[in-house]
């Protein structure tokens, strides 16, 4: 069955047979055609996406859904016959999952544990908290350095502009000396 535009199913006509008590023939009835919206659907028929739906879906590429599959931030999918990969629900819910993780910084390493705490049964609050306040305090240093080197390239902009010999600029880059947001 495949959904017609605006998301509306249409179930063929079905032949249903029936018994009458009065006639002992069997009598055939024609039921009429009838659309279902996929409110109508939900939970009648799984969610099966295709590799390229999961990616429309997810945003994400199909090399990417094959490499989260091999190490493991999504289980094994299930195939069709032809062998064809198929996204269930849950399985997009997951991949959604491992794009906000990665949007707020985390690692694929780091989704990995947070995705086996979300499964956990029982108040990981404390873990998962412990975790992003980790990742905060990364994201803090590298906004510090990233302040320093914005000031420490301003610097050298300004120092640029009232030269007279050389550029400042190169002459910071051969010098020994740290940049300001170079990380030790």
């Amino acid at each position: 069955l495949q959904p017609r535009s605006g998301g509306v199913l249409c179930v063929p006509p079905l032949v249903q047979c029936w018994q009458n008590p009065a006639n002992p023939r069997l009598d055939l009835e024609l039921t009429p055609a009838i659309n279902l919206s996929k409110e109508a659907l939900t939970g009648i028929e799984e969610m099966q996406l295709s590799i390229r739906q999961a990616g429309q879906e997810t945003g994400l590429s199909h090399d990417t859904l094959r490499y989260y599959e091999r190490i493991g931030l999504l289980g094994p999918i299930p195939r069709n016959a032809g062998g064809q990969r198929r996204y269930q629900a849950a399985d997009i819910a997951r991949l959604r999952f491992v794009k906000r993780a990665q949007a707020m910084d985390f690692s694929l390493e780091e989704i990995g544990e947070l995705l086996a705490l979300r499964e956990q049964p029982g108040d990981v609050r404390g873990d998962v908290r412990r975790m992003t306040e980790t990742k905060l305090a990364a994201i803090e240093q590298r906004i510090d350095s990233l302040t320093r080197l914005r000031n420490e390239l301003a610097q050298l902009i300004n120092a640029c502009r009232t030269s007279n010999e050389g550029c400042p600029i190169i002459a910071r880059m051969d010098s020994r000396h740290r940049p300001a947001g170079e990380a030790s």
